[in-house]
């Protein structure tokens, strides 16, 4: 009987675990009532990562093939995942995951607490305040399940942490190494790091409580040795993550150097009042359901929701009162450090936890600071259940009045009178009570003021999550509409994977506004087919493949989305059903419907299901995961090579190759491709030229890296909302994924006034050219180099053309061996005014991609090593024709500046009303540079003034002086400080002596920084009349009133010229001939500056003209009518109509010499001329003159007002001239051809002495181009040898496509005769192929690239090769082996890892049983050699795998 009574009152004692198991059912009872996936934000991602790895054999497998493939770790997903190959149903599994990990919070609480306080009742408490917070209930309501674990197994680690302090048993070392394993290899590796402040602060509060030299050694001998223990334990444990990781099989977040923005660390944190009430930043459900948010409530204000929320730091703060010893203590260091961290970069003392970001490993993983309240409520919960522990204790009157005289004086200290007067009658009146009714009173008082705190604490943790306790997690369930065609997928046979739309989208909105993860992304639940989205922790190239095709898609501009996607294994696109709601899939100001009617734009997708909600494409250019070719090229440019193959069908041998960037190889590659066949294989030049080849195989160089810069990083996160721009450097990954030609995928950028250095070491000592490789652009600003200090140069890569990164080179510099500094300095505050009635001004952008240092004693080999590369070229392609090759050592468009300093046109400004307003002249040092200074003060007084004009410079005055010509300059710049006043002022350059010729260019006169300010001459804000920069009288800068007073600062002028080459004009490309064949050229995708241009397009060798083409013209459609109107004469012309035998009567039009005026001829009407019936005008032209100096000759139409304008240039070389009015070489705001006013003749320069014989202006109804995609030219049959092809137009065009070959043929056929007879996966790790082949190919593996695959061929192991700078490519020589493998290695690092693991376990477990039950002392003999044996098998089975 006494037996069964023991047994009743053990199983009693634990009631406190019952209760919890009660509570976590009562808050989950929804997922077993009202079955359905778990609602919050990563919870269907949960459900689909269990499904997938318990359907697809993925349990035990490193590799992943979710969307594009990816390196997954051992986690939480395994145990679930075995779980869920039992029962089948991953949405339970999960839900009595959650259910089971708010049991171990409640109840892990429980235990420390009950260690701590000795009290049950106090330790129930602190179980439900630890687990029923806001901050708690927001991890489980957002899907967090890592964090939430995580949370629930930190009083573990502080319990049997405080064991090892107090020497309390000799298993808490065990138990503690078996919680961080478990903390670690469930959850995810960052977690644990939040223990850290605890660990150290509970270990400086136990050292704070010897008394002697000879206890502090011996504590810390001790301490030592656990340490060692449990960190040598844990890497055995951890050996199943560790030893892949170490041999490069980690996942993309494992790193301790990430870039996460400041703005973005600020988004994630709350204020230090917020953060020490305890309210949770990621709300999840408290929030979509809840309606609660940190600064507002459903049925609160503000205040009211404050004043309930610090209840629990009140009281937690109170305990401190009652009880202090070195555990409290702490307990109130952890809440300050905690409040601070979790504050994150928010004022106070935000440069110290900057401080910690930047410059502590690991910390900056950490992306949401508000995630440390974790350690916060830990502290209250515990303060809490001693507070509680004492009231159940304290019944004597003395220590009562003590205790209420601590918190008098408490209060007393903080200013609180009314609090202080009452506490004293509370304390004067209980002292005059008798004793006996004192002791009655007391403890009536004890239990009011136990059941108050209780009320007010329940209170408290009600209002922060009401909708919690009231309704629990709730659970959601999918519209069956949507699930659908994931359904029918499913039943789909064969190895593909899918697209969804909304597209690169990682969280949706469900049907009740909660956030959780896109459907279509996590579809792999209901399909059981990998989902292209953006995985893998958004990094690597999957990522970055599936980013840039969702920048085509946003641009809209490609119908062959649906190849390129079809190229990588997408055989279905589904367009679900619900609008994109996050921003990162559609911007803001995109209609939410743009990214389907996108896929029905489409090419080669066929609808094959629909419903009423959703619909199915099948890809027609679907294709196999695996591929074969025996072709593929080098391509010197960016990842809109993909794109060009897709979508040129004239360049079929080019579009049937695989790509490899040659930014993808090392050296070491190149070589190894070089020797796959005696040839190099085709070299494509694309977006770059051939100087990115002579850099990137140049050994004897010095290369500088971004990623050699502190500031630069590989960021595994990257930020929906922030970048890292403000106030320094920072990697850069945009370009790369833009599909720009960068050397690497991460850049070193700055956007505003900031300096990096780095080292880098010298080995032998030489003269050094030092080149960068950068962003050349419209919005770029100047850069300084500097090399130990000493400024080497400084340049300013700015162009009129596409953005585009070259290569410059910035100067020479000596160097000894040894280590040097290299140092980047962003000058501040480019300004760039724009046509918008709001300025925008744009600061100093600058983009590094690779820095280089050639000795000088190695240049000749750097200019020979390119023809010795070029000698083994196959092919030689320049696609997207822009660069002049010839002159790839120079940059092509070079920023020359003429500084007025030395013309003295400064002291020429004068006041236009001198009464009012003064000038002076000074010169001031501006970043170390004198600049010469013109301040102009002006007033209104007396209402005196009459102009808007400030100051004016004048060069030519009624034909007196010399004009100012900037007709070939391309930029104007200068320093500008405004007055202050929120008005416009601008800055006026006017033409020919006469004040209507003018352009405009606004300032910002509310800045009073001297800023500096780039005006593109083509681009000024405003312009009225004749404009000619060749002929500029003057310069005004004018307010936008005259009732405006204040001061203004400007300095002298820069002009700044872009020195070009020709671009697309005159292009030279070399080629090597081994046998004699012909040089046959393709040119595709002509497209004239103007599309009415006839272009002479001439073709020489070696400068030896060959042949020429014609291209382009019109066709003229319908009857043309004759627009009878007369020229009338302006200036010094002269007209006569005249007979000429080929262009019949025409108006001879004579122009003399020094004419004011670049109209010689203009025609008006009566009214208005409609031409709204005409696509165009022809007439025929005909010009006869002594000189050349001709510039140009265009005709210009005037509508309504000559403020509205449409200029056409003409052709002086074509007698028959063709416009059309679609295609006006430039205009001015909307025109319309209802309201023609007015046509003006008009000739550059204005000196020009010649006759222009116009015929009669016909109207043609419809204008067909003539123009052919292409032209293919024979050069002709050429001996062995070295030849430069030269391609030159007349007049420029731009060009898609030249290719040069050696051979007469523009399709190579395959005659390898390649077949795939057979592919089968046995797991995501491993794949056999069958390959048919006669000669070596390249097999292409279409997973994410990884260095870690291997393709076994018989016994001969091939690495891969990165192909299209995304997938794996796999050179096979032994094509006579038809048997192929392809594995994933890090499998193997898994097994070795998984057998440290399990022997490391074991033997764990042994030393704890053994500690706890002394169940071997008896048989100690026997139980040596029983684990003698353990461990020899263990062995065994190591060395057999």
């Amino acid at each position: 009987m006494n037996h069964y009574k023991k047994i009743l009152n053990k199983i009693y004692s634990y009631y406190p675990l019952y209760l919890f198991a009660v509570l976590s059912f009562i808050l989950t009872r929804a997922y077993y009532f009202s079955p359905g996936i778990p609602l919050g934000n990563d919870y269907l991602g949960w459900v689909a990562r269990i499904q997938q790895f318990s359907e697809n054999n993925e349990m035990f497998s490193i590799w992943s093939d979710w969307g594009f493939g990816l390196v997954q770790p051992f986690s939480a997903h395994i145990p679930l995942s075995l779980i869920n190959s039992i029962v089948n149903n991953p949405s339970l599994v999960l839900s009595i995951t959650i259910t089971i990990v708010l049991f171990i919070t409640f109840s892990s609480m429980y235990f420390l607490a009950k260690y701590l306080s000795k009290s049950t009742l106090a330790a129930i408490l602190a179980a439900i305040i630890f687990t029923c917070n806001q901050y708690a209930f927001s991890r489980f309501a957002s899907g967090h399940l890592p964090f939430s674990l995580g949370y629930a197994l930190l009083p573990l680690i502080m319990l049997f942490y405080l064991h090892i302090l107090n020497k309390q048993s000799r298993s808490s070392p065990i138990f503690l190494l078996l919680i961080f394993w478990i903390t670690i290899a469930f959850t995810r590796l960052d977690i644990i790091l939040y223990s850290v402040p605890l660990l150290v602060i509970l270990t400086i509060g136990k050292y704070s409580t010897f008394r002697s030299k000879e206890a502090v050694f011996d504590f810390t001998k001790y301490l030592g040795i656990v340490t060692i223990f449990i960190l040598g334990g844990l890497v055995g444990l951890m050996a199943v993550q560790l030893v892949p990781m170490i041999m490069g099989a980690k996942p993309g977040y494992v790193s301790l150097n990430v870039s996460i923005p400041v703005q973005e660390l600020a988004w994630w944190s709350l204020s230090l009042k917020k953060s020490f009430l305890g309210f949770a930043r990621e709300l999840g459900v408290l929030n979509s359901q809840g309606n609660i948010v940190w600064n507002s409530h459903p049925f609160l204000k503000e205040w009211q929701y404050e004043l309930a929320m610090f209840v629990l730091p009140f009281l937690a703060i109170c305990t401190l009162f009652i009880k202090r010893n070195w555990l409290t203590v702490s307990l109130l260091f952890l809440i300050i450090l905690s409040v601070f961290l979790a504050k994150g970069p928010n004022e106070p003392l935000s440069d110290i936890y900057l401080w910690f970001y930047r410059n502590i490993p690991g910390f900056g993983v950490l992306k949401t600071p508000n995630r440390w309240i974790m350690l916060l409520y830990l502290s209250y919960s515990l303060l809490f259940s001693f507070l509680i522990a004492f009231l159940v204790h304290e019944f004597r009157l003395e220590k009562i009045n003590k205790h209420i005289g601590n918190l008098t004086l408490f209060f007393r200290r903080n200013g609180i009178n009314f609090m202080i007067k009452l506490l004293d009658r509370i304390t004067k009146g209980l002292s005059s009570i008798d004793k006996i009714s004192l002791n009655k009173i007391t403890v009536f008082s004890k239990y009011t003021v136990f059941v108050f705190i209780i009320i007010g604490m329940s209170y408290s943790l009600y209002i922060a999550s009401w909708n919690i306790f009231l309704h629990g997690f709730q659970t959601w369930n999918p519209p069956n509409e949507e699930i659908a065609p994931h359904i029918w997928l499913s039943e789909q046979e064969g190895n593909f994977r899918v697209a969804t739309v909304p597209y690169f989208q990682e969280f949706m909105k469900t049907n009740e506004g909660v956030p959780t993860h896109d459907l279509g992304f996590s579809s792999f639940l209901w399909s059981g087919h990998p989902v292209v989205g953006i995985g893998n922790w958004k990094t690597g190239p999957a990522y970055s493949f599936v980013d840039y095709t969702h920048g085509l898609m946003l641009d809209g501009e490609t119908t062959d989305f649906a190849k390129l996607l079809g190229r990588y294994n997408v055989r279905y696109i589904v367009v679900q059903g619900y609008l994109p709601s996050h921003s990162q899939s559609i911007p803001k100001g995109f209609d939410k419907e743009f990214q389907s009617k996108f896929i029905t734009q489409q090419e080669g997708l066929n609808l094959v299901w629909e419903n009423q909600k959703t619909k199915i494409y099948e890809n027609t250019y679907w294709r196999e995961k695996m591929q074969v070719n025996d072709q593929f090229a080098i391509v010197t440019g960016g990842r809109d090579i993909l794109l060009k193959r897709e979508s040129v069908k004239e360049l079929l041998s080019f579009a049937s190759k695989d790509v490899i960037l040659l930014r993808d190889l090392e050296i070491d590659e190149f070589r190894k491709i070089n020797s796959f066949g005696e040839k190099l294989p085709e070299m494509l030049i694309y977006q770059t030229d051939l100087s990115d080849l002579k850099f990137k195989l140049f050994e004897d160089s010095i290369i500088i890296k971004s990623q050699d810069f502190p500031q630069a990083s590989n960021p595994w996160y990257v930020s929906p909302n922030f970048s890292v721009e403000e106030n320094s450097w920072f990697s850069n990954t945009s370009f790369e994924k833009s599909g720009l030609p960068t050397y690497s995928s991460l850049l070193i950028s700055s956007r505003s006034e900031s300096r990096t250095t780095t080292s880098f070491e010298v080995s032998t000592e030489d003269q050094y050219e030092i080149w960068l490789r950068m962003r050349f652009g419209k919005d770029v600003g100047r850069l300084n180099v500097s090399v130990d200090n000493e400024e080497i140069g400084s340049v300013f890569p700015i162009t009129k053309s596409p953005e585009i990164f070259k290569w410059i080179k910035i100067g020479d510099k000596t160097l000894t061996k040894g280590l040097h500094e290299f140092t980047l300095y962003n000058v501040p505050e480019l300004s760039v005014p724009t046509k918008d009635a709001k300025l925008k001004f744009f600061v100093s952008n600058t983009d590094i991609d690779q820095i280089v240092l050639i000795p000088k004693s190695k240049m000749n080999y750097f200019h020979t090593g390119l023809n010795k590369i070029l000698s083994r070229i196959d092919t030689s392609f320049l696609i997207e024709g822009k660069q002049n090759l010839q002159k790839a050592d120079e940059v092509a468009e070079l920023m020359i500046s003429d500084d007025w300093s030395d013309k003295e046109y400064n002291s020429l400004w004068k006041a236009e009303e001198q009464t009012s307003t003064s000038i002076e002249f000074s010169t001031q040092q501006l970043n170390k540079t004198p600049i010469n200074i013109v301040k102009v003060k002006y007033n209104n007084k007396n209402y005196q003034r009459e102009y808007k004009s400030l100051v004016e410079l004048k060069f030519k005055t009624f034909g007196v002086g010399k004009s100012l010509d900037l007709s070939d300059k391309d930029y104007l710049s200068f320093y500008y400080a405004g007055s202050g006043e929120d008005t416009i002022h601008s800055l006026l350059i006017y033409f020919g002596g006469i004040s209507a010729n003018f352009v405009a260019f606004k300032l910002d006169n509310s800045d009073k920084r001297l800023r500096k300010y780039v005006f593109d001459l083509d681009k000024p804000y405003l312009k009225n009349g004749d404009i000619n920069w060749s002929d500029i009288s003057g310069m005004k800068i004018q307010t936008e009133s005259i009732d405006e007073e204040g001061e203004i600062i400007f300095s002298d002028f820069e002009i700044i010229t872009l020195e070009k080459t020709s671009i697309n004009q005159n292009i030279d490309i070399p080629i090597y001939i081994q046998e004699e064949s012909p040089i046959v050229v393709d040119v595709i995708g002509i497209n004239p500056n103007y599309k009415g241009d006839i272009v002479d397009i001439q073709f020489s060798i070696n400068e030896n003209f060959i042949s020429n083409e014609i291209w382009g013209g019109w066709s003229i459609g319908g009857e043309q009518k004759e627009i009878m109107h007369s020229w009338d004469l302006v200036g010094n012309s002269k007209i006569d109509v005249v007979e000429d035998t080929e262009l019949g009567s025409v108006n001879s039009i004579k122009v003399s010499k020094n004419s004011p005026y670049s109209t010689v001829a203009e025609m008006g009407f009566s009214g208005f001329l409609d031409l709204t019936e005409y696509s165009g005008m022809t007439f025929p032209l005909e010009i006869n003159s002594s000189e050349n100096n001709l510039e140009n000759i265009t005709m210009v139409f005037f509508f309504e007002n000559e403020q509205t304008w449409a200029r056409f240039d003409l052709n002086s070389n074509i007698k028959n001239q063709v416009i059309s009015f679609k295609n006006p070489h430039a205009f001015s705001d909307k025109v319309n051809w209802e309201f023609v006013s007015k046509i003006k003749l008009q000739v550059t320069p204005k000196i020009w002495d010649g006759i222009i014989n116009m015929g009669t202006l016909k109207g043609a109804p419809r204008l067909i181009h003539k123009g052919v995609p292409n032209i293919t030219k024979n050069l002709g049959i050429h001996p062995p040898g070295d030849y430069l092809v030269n391609i030159e137009s007349n007049p420029p065009v731009d060009l898609d496509f030249v290719s040069v070959r050696h051979e007469d043929s523009s399709i190579l056929t395959n005659k390898n005769n390649l077949v795939i007879s057979n592919i089968e996966r046995i797991s995501p790790s491993q794949y056999t192929v069958t390959v048919n082949a006669e000669n070596p190919y390249m097999l292409s593996f279409m997973e994410a690239y990884h260095p870690l695959w291997r393709a076994y061929v018989n016994d001969k192991v091939i690495k891969p090769i990165i192909l299209e700078s995304f997938v794996n490519g796999f050179w096979i020589e032994d094509y006579l082996s038809k048997e192929i493998e392809i594995v994933f290695i890090g499998q193997k690092f898994v097994s070795i890892g998984s057998k440290i693991t399990i022997i490391t376990l074991g033997i764990l477990l042994i030393l704890l049983i053994q500690r706890e039950t002394n169940l071997f002392n008896k048989y100690e003999l026997k139980f040596r050699k029983i684990l003698k044996k353990y461990i020899q098998f263990l062995r065994r089975i190591y060395e057999k795998t």
